[in-house]
């Protein structure tokens, strides 16, 4: 409880609903001034708004904090709110008496007063949506964890993302050239391509899009990556707004990983992870840029874009050939594949590695000044989870990396270097199984070398990754498998025996996701006869891998075929397994048993 009087509950009461109805004016003139080209004396109109509406706000959160009970309380749980009315009264009280001072000339440089009272505004009506839509999303989760299961949560959640990407691109100013705007097909492609973190596109990124339309697809592959339902609960943490244990649970199931326990420190490290990566990549990225008549605000747009489409695996760039221009530079090859290969190795994998502390090691733990009795083997260990994505990565990359030497030595790598031909081959077997970036024309790879690339995509990245594909783990239980029936053994993997529903579950990923590929080339066979089928089966695999490789065959597909790429992309994203169990029922426990008897089946 903040408030002790009846009057001031009250008067905070009011003040909140018209904050809420303020951030959908706000919301919709947000979309009015950036989405639309407007004239001088509307957006005089929409700033006037805009500037009554941030009084307001800031009247709402000042009234709270006077009228609280524990003011302390207050400040730790509104900060962000307290810090944005500092902000308000250093701009518009304090700034204006300053400026003759030749101190705060000094300090401000060239900023002109103006231009940050701008950028205020303009990060108030930014906080303000978000707090609306956060309020939606969180009314949304709250009664689907009543109704709803899990996988339809998420499966939602995607659609309820591409749908508000869909919308945002269709804005006049989300196009480069109204001459030539995005159409609606376009616009769902586009959006369901950067929400799934595929790379599939039928409209150039870096030349059919506006600086508004790319943020917004940057967006929308940040929030596909991290996952909206991720996004939304973070947010909700970090503003001290406690989750019931339903929800609680329901997150667990959507994210198919156990964070009852420590769900904060578990979307903490999430997000630690995410942006610290994120930001490292861009600044290294920076100095590599040699695009003709680049300035330093163009290098550092194109250094965040391509490092959070390489990390979250997406594969979009701002340039039409991809990478094909860089192959030769070794240090930009090494700094994408970083990138990809550990956002592709999954959130598991990465929080494993913060945790461990190396005292914990068999050697370490002999010497009695570096272990601490604090220091547990079962918190700090590497787990089996660990050790089969980092095991079966390296693996793939070198047997890619060696396979594509072998079959396009003599093709596309032909007039490279050795240590060229290396950089190109280890580029193209790191980016094949999640990221969809590529040093080389893809269409002029051997029909042999594609097959290859196929198996890889369809392997794809680690589990709760930014990457698609069965996912590794899966390729290795499988295989585990295999084994298994060979010895007339349980299936057991690094000293470990795994459960038979782990089992199951990867046997039906594998068959759901063969099934699907199948039906759906077949499907494009039927409505786009006069392309190739390994061509037609390459962009299935990458759609529903979620990679984003192609041969230049997707603008070329029908209205169906697009549509089916689409649908694809987002059972990719979410799983095949994931999107069956959304559609299907709650099933009743069985209290009955048949009979077994032997079949054949070989």
């Amino acid at each position: 409880m903040f408030y002790i009087k009846k009057q001031e509950k009250t008067l905070e009461k009011i003040l909140r609903q018209c904050v809420i109805a303020a951030s959908i004016i706000v919301t919709a003139s947000l979309l009015l001034e950036h989405g639309f080209t407007l004239s001088i004396e509307h957006l005089t109109y929409i700033h006037i708004i805009q500037l009554c509406i941030t009084m307001l706000f800031v009247s709402y959160i000042v009234v709270r904090f006077l009228f609280s009970q524990d003011k302390i309380k207050y400040l730790k749980r509104y900060w962000i709110d307290i810090l944005l009315v500092f902000a308000f009264c250093l701009l518009f009280v304090v700034t204006p008496l300053c400026t003759d001072l030749d101190l705060f000339q000094k300090i401000t440089g060239k900023i002109e007063v103006l231009e940050l009272n701008q950028f205020y505004l303009l990060v108030i009506q930014i906080y303000l949506t978000l707090q609306l839509l956060l309020g939606v999303s969180r009314f949304y989760a709250n009664i689907a964890s009543h109704l709803m299961q899990p996988g339809y949560i998420l499966l939602v959640s995607y659609f309820l993302l591409i749908l508000i990407g869909t919308t945002l691109l269709l804005l006049p100013k989300s196009s480069a050239s109204q001459n030539h705007p995005i159409g609606v097909l376009d616009a769902v492609f586009t959006s369901t391509s950067a929400a799934c973190v595929t790379g599939l596109v039928i409209r150039d990124t870096g030349t059919d899009f506006s600086t508004a339309g790319q943020i917004i697809i940057l967006v929308l592959i940040q929030l596909g990556g991290l996952g909206l339902i991720t996004f939304v609960t973070f947010i909700s943490l970090l503003q001290q707004q406690r989750l019931g244990l339903r929800e609680t649970i329901v997150l667990r199931d959507a994210l198919n990983y156990n964070v009852i326990g420590d769900l904060g420190k578990f979307l903490g490290y999430v997000f630690l992870i995410t942006i610290g990566i994120e930001l490292l990549g861009a600044a290294l990225l920076l100095q590599y840029w040699n695009e003709p008549n680049m300035e330093m605000s163009g290098r550092i747009k194109w250094s965040i874009f391509h490092s959070i489409s390489a990390f979250c695996n997406a594969g979009f760039g701002l340039k039409g050939s991809s990478f094909i221009s860089y192959s030769d530079i070794f240090q930009f090859n090494l700094i994408i594949m970083g990138l990809i290969v550990i956002g592709g190795l999954g959130y598991p994998v990465l929080i494993n590695f913060l945790q461990f502390k190396i005292s914990s090691l068999p050697f370490f733990r002999r010497i009695k000044w570096i272990w601490k009795k604090s220091d547990t083997l079962e918190i700090s260990r590497i787990n089996v989870q660990t050790k089969i994505v980092l095991l079966s990565t390296a693996i793939l990359i070198v047997v890619g990396v060696l396979s594509f030497v072998i079959l396009e030595y003599d093709n596309t790598l032909k007039s490279k270097t050795l240590p060229d031909k290396v950089t190109t081959s280890l580029f193209q077997s790191v980016t094949t199984r999640t990221a969809g970036f590529n040093t080389i024309p893809i269409e002029e790879l051997k029909i042999s070398t594609l097959v290859m690339l196929m198996g890889f995509m369809i392997i794809g990245a680690s589990p709760l990754s930014c990457g698609g594909g069965i996912k590794t783990v899966t390729f290795v239980v499988l295989f585990a498998t295999l084994i298994s029936m060979i010895r007339n053994h349980r299936v057991e993997i690094m000293k470990r025996a795994i459960p038979v529903m782990i089992v199951r579950s990867a046997i039906s990923i594998v068959f759901l996701y063969s099934l699907t590929a199948f039906i759906s080339s077949f499907i494009l066979c039927v409505t786009d006869p006069g392309i190739p089928y390994h061509k037609l089966l390459f962009e299935v695999v990458s759609a529903l891998s979620t990679v984003g490789l192609s041969t230049g065959i997707t603008s070329s597909l029908s209205i169906t075929g697009k549509l089916i790429l689409c649908i694809l992309m987002l059972i990719g994203r979410i799983g095949p397994l994931m999107v069956i169990l959304s559609i299907s029922s709650q099933s009743n426990k069985i209290s009955y048993e048949y009979p077994e008897e032997n079949i054949i089946v070989s």
